[in-house]
């Protein structure tokens, strides 16, 4: 995604944003959940790694922004991805 393009639509108290999220994390009100579904590793859109040893390095700087804005109740929801060890987060694996 060009980081210069994004658009934000808010239907009463929900607020959808088409941007880069690294854009996004010190605007966006404190979460409360945090659900990262994807990338895979399948090289599909740009700049995402075409191999699933890439992606621990690719996901290091949201994790790192995650933890920077999230709430100590923060749950963090992290579709069977055990190859990330991120020391901000306890670790429950469910898949």
């Amino acid at each position: 995604m060009n980081k210069d393009i994004s658009t934000t639509t808010k239907i009463k108290s929900i607020q959808l944003d088409l941007a880069d999220s690294m854009t996004r994390y010190a605007v966006w009100p404190a979460p409360t959940i945090i659900v990262s579904d994807g990338p895979y590793g399948l090289g599909i859109f740009p700049g995402e790694p075409q191999i699933a040893t890439a992606l621990a390095e690719w996901y290091e700087p949201h994790i790192s922004e995650w933890a920077k804005y999230a709430l100590p109740e923060t749950t963090l929801w992290f579709w069977c991805k055990a190859f990330i060890t991120a020391e901000q987060w306890e670790q429950i694996f469910i898949c």
